[in-house]
C-alpha cells in the first residue's frame, strides 16, 4: 500500500466560481492573486540564499529589545450576565433573610426547650421581638396603621353597627353558665393531692407542691415559695380557644377563653334549647419581676354573651400600638357556626372589680353568599384576611364598610377542598398568606396592588387531624403537622424540604408560638404539653434536636352507678363516683426521635388539650396557657 504524499507537484484544483471575471478594473488584481497562488518549487541554493538572508535579518535583533518581545494576550475579564429586573414579590420573597435568622439563633442558641427569662452576660437568652425591624420601626409603622384607622372612620363604623349592652344582675342570672365542678389530683408524683374547684373557682399552682397543702380549693393564699408561678382555673365547659389580649403593657393581663357546653353521656338534641356558650376575659396580676402574682387569683372580668350560634373561633387584632396616642378599643374577630365573620370592638379600659355580663346584640357582619367562613387572621387594624369553605381566601377592608359595600377588596383562589387554617404577615408593600386545607396542601400567596402569585407545595398527609398553621416569627417559617405527630417547618416561598422540630406521640389538636421568643407549645389528644424550640434544629442539627412534656393531663369518667350524683359537694377520700383528673408534671428533655412510630391511643375526649396560647406582652413574655377538655385551664410562667 502506497501512502499518500504531502508534497504537491500539481496546482490546486479550483472549485469555486470567480464571481469577478470578466471585469476590466479587477484583472490586475486577479493576476495578483494568481501570482500569490503559484506553486513555490524550492532548491537547494534557493534554501541557502534564504536561510542567510533570514541569519542576516535576525542579526540585528535584540533579545532585550520591548519591542521585540512578543507581547501576551491579555485575557478578557468575566462579566456577569445581564439579570432581569426583579419585580416587588420577588425581591420580598427571595430576598436575604438569613441576616435576621442568624441574629435569632446566636441569641437563643442555648435555650433548648424553654424561654430564658433573662438576658446573660453573654447577651444570650431574654425577651426580644423579631430582629427583622427594631422597636422603633415597628411602633412607627403601628402608629400609621392606627393613623388610617383613625382617618378611615372605622371608629364611626363600629359606633354604628355595634351594639354592646350591659346587663343587669337579673338578666345576667339567666346567662351564667351551669355549674360544673371538677376534681383533680395534682403534685409530686408520691404525694399527689386531690382538690376540688367550682366553675370559676382557681387554684394557686403552689399548694400542690407544699408540703402543708390542703386538699381544697382556697382563693387566699399565704404560701411564699416562688418555685410555681401560676394557678389551675375551672371555666366550667369545653375550653375551645385561648387567646391573650395584646399591647397591655401594665401589670394586669387579660386572658380570652372561648367556652362551650360540655356534652355528657346523654344523646344531644341540636334543637333541644339555646347554645350557652361565652367567651370570658379573665384578668391576671404580675408582680415586679414579670411573674404571676401568686398572692392575687384570676379574676373573671368580663362574659361576652351573643344571640346568635355558638362561636367556632375568635382572634384579636394583634398590631401593636400605644394607647396614650390613640383611644380605641380592642378589636376581635369572631367566626359564628352560621359561617359569619363578625368584628367588634371590646373597650377593656374600663374594666370594675366585679364581673360585668355584657350581650353583643349588633356586630359588624362580614357575609358571603352560600359560604362558610373557616378561619381568619388578621393584616392591620383596618384589614383583615378570612378563609372559606369554597377554598378561596378572602381580603376585607373595614374602612370601605362605611360607604356601604360589603364585598371583599380581594378574592383569591387558594385551594379547591375546605381551607382550615391561614396565617398571614402584611407590610406597607406586600402581604404574605400561608393556608392549608382539608386535604393537608400548604399553599403560599403572595399578595400585593398590583400582582398576586400563588405557590403550592407538597401536601402533607392529614387523615385523622385537622391541620393547623402557626407562624414562627424568628425562623420566618410556618409550622405544620401530620398525623404521625411530627411537627415540620415548610418556608414561605415553599422552596426547601420541610425540617422536623419535634414528635408527638399521639394526634396533635392545637399549637401556640410567641412574638418574643422562638419556643413553641404543642398539644395532643393524649394529654400532653410539649414544649420546644424549633431554632435547635438549625443550630445542633448533628447534635439532634430536643423536646420536653410541661405536663401531662388524664381524665377519667365517673362509674356508671353514680353518674347522676356528680354535684357539687364536698369532695371525699375516694370519689371514685366521680370524674377524675390527674395531671403530671416535672419531665425532663428528651431527645426527637423521628423515625420512631407513632403509637396511637384511644383516650376520653376531655383528655385532650384544645388550646394553647402564649402571652405576646415582652414584659410577661414567659406566660402560657394550656385549656383542657374538661374546663380545667392552666396558667404558669414557665420561663427559665
Amino acid at each position: 500500500m502506497q501512502r499518500r504524499s504531502t508534497a504537491r507537484t500539481t496546482e490546486r484544483r479550483r472549485y469555486t466560481v470567480d464571481a469577478f471575471a470578466g471585469v476590466p478594473e479587477l484583472a490586475h488584481v486577479v493576476s495578483e492573486d494568481d501570482e500569490e497562488d503559484a506553486p513555490i518549487h524550492r532548491h537547494e541554493d534557493s534554501a541557502a540564499s534564504e536561510g542567510s538572508d533570514e541569519s542576516e535579518d535576525l542579526a540585528g535583533l535584540d533579545d532585550f529589545d520591548d519591542e521585540s518581545r512578543v507581547q501576551p494576550q491579555t485575557p478578557h475579564p468575566k462579566t456577569k450576565r445581564a439579570s432581569r429586573p426583579k419585580s416587588t414579590l420577588t425581591r420580598v420573597n427571595a430576598g436575604k433573610d438569613t441576616a435576621e435568622v442568624a441574629a435569632a439563633k446566636r441569641v437563643w442558641a442555648r435555650d433548648l426547650t424553654l424561654p430564658s427569662r433573662h438576658e446573660d452576660a453573654d447577651g444570650y437568652g431574654g425577651f426580644h421581638h423579631s430582629f427583622i425591624d427594631n422597636n422603633d420601626a415597628q411602633h412607627d409603622e403601628a402608629r400609621r396603621a392606627w393613623e388610617r384607622y383613625a382617618d378611615s372612620g372605622c371608629a364611626k363604623v363600629f359606633e354604628d353597627y355595634q351594639a354592646l349592652n350591659v346587663l343587669g344582675s337579673k338578666q345576667s342570672a339567666e346567662h351564667i353558665v351551669e355549674s360544673q365542678a371538677c376534681d383533680f389530683v395534682m403534685g409530686p408524683a408520691a404525694e399527689q393531692k386531690l382538690f376540688h374547684l367550682h366553675t370559676q373557682q382557681s387554684l394557686s399552682l403552689e399548694r400542690p407542691w407544699s408540703r402543708t397543702g390542703v386538699p381544697h380549693a382556697e382563693t387566699n393564699n399565704d404560701s411564699t415559695s416562688d418555685e410555681r408561678s401560676g394557678f389551675m382555673v375551672n371555666l366550667g365547659g369545653r375550653v375551645q380557644c385561648l387567646e391573650w389580649v395584646s399591647a397591655q403593657r401594665g401589670s394586669s393581663q387579660y386572658l380570652t377563653a372561648l367556652v362551650a357546653p360540655i356534652i355528657g353521656h346523654e344523646v344531644a338534641d341540636p334543637d333541644a334549647g339555646d347554645n350557652s356558650s361565652n367567651i370570658q376575659i379573665w384578668c391576671l396580676e404580675a408582680d415586679v419581676q414579670g411573674r404571676v402574682d401568686n398572692t392575687m387569683p384570676p379574676r373573671l372580668a368580663v362574659v361576652l354573651r351573643y344571640p346568635w350560634a355558638g362561636v367556632r373561633m375568635m382572634q384579636w387584632c394583634s398590631t401593636h400600638r400605644r394607647p396614650s396616642e390613640i383611644d380605641i378599643p380592642n378589636l376581635l374577630a369572631i367566626i359564628a357556626e352560621d359561617g359569619v365573620l363578625r368584628v367588634c370592638g371590646v373597650p377593656l379600659d374600663l374594666i370594675v372589680d366585679d364581673t360585668e355580663y355584657k350581650l353583643l346584640e349588633k356586630s359588624l357582619e362580614l357575609r358571603v353568599a352560600n359560604c362558610l367562613c373557616t378561619c381568619i387572621a388578621w393584616l392591620s387594624p383596618t384589614r383583615i384576611t378570612a378563609g372559606y369553605s369554597d377554598g378561596r381566601v378572602r381580603i376585607w377592608d373595614l374602612s370601605q364598610v362605611q360607604t356601604g359595600e360589603m364585598t371583599p377588596i380581594k378574592t383569591i383562589r387558594a385551594h379547591n377542598s375546605y381551607i382550615t387554617s391561614i396565617v398571614a404577615k402584611s407590610s406597607d408593600v406586600l402581604t404574605q398568606m400561608v393556608v392549608v386545607a382539608l386535604s393537608g396542601k400548604i399553599t403560599h400567596i403572595s399578595y400585593a396592588e398590583t400582582a398576586t402569585r400563588t405557590t403550592g407545595t407538597v401536601s402533607q398527609i392529614n387523615h385523622m387531624t385537622m391541620p393547623i398553621l402557626i407562624y414562627h416569627e424568628f425562623l420566618q417559617r410556618v409550622i405544620s403537622y401530620d398525623d404521625d405527630g411530627a411537627v415540620y417547618t415548610y418556608t414561605l416561598p415553599g422552596s426547601g424540604r420541610p425540617k422536623i422540630v419535634a414528635k408527638a406521640n399521639g394526634l396533635i389538636t392545637s399549637m401556640a408560638s410567641s412574638p418574643c421568643h422562638p419556643c413553641i407549645l404543642i398539644g395532643t389528644a393524649d394529654g400532653k404539653v410539649i414544649s420546644a424550640n424549633p431554632l435547635q434544629a438549625d443550630v445542633r442539627s448533628k447534635q439532634g434536636t430536643w423536646q420536653q412534656k410541661w405536663f401531662t393531663h388524664e381524665w377519667r369518667a365517673a362509674s356508671h352507678n353514680d353518674v347522676r350524683n356528680n354535684t357539687n359537694s364536698a369532695c371525699t377520700e375516694n370519689p371514685s363516683g366521680k370524674a377524675l383528673s390527674r395531671i403530671l408534671e416535672g419531665y425532663k428533655a428528651e431527645c426527637v426521635d423521628s423515625v420512631a412510630p407513632t403509637p396511637f391511643r384511644m383516650v376520653e375526649g376531655k383528655t385532650a388539650i384544645t388550646a394553647l396560647a402564649w402571652n405576646p406582652n415582652i414584659h410577661v413574655g414567659g406566660w402560657a396557657a394550656a385549656g383542657m377538655g374538661g374546663g380545667l385551664v392552666r396558667i404558669e410562667d414557665i420561663a427559665v
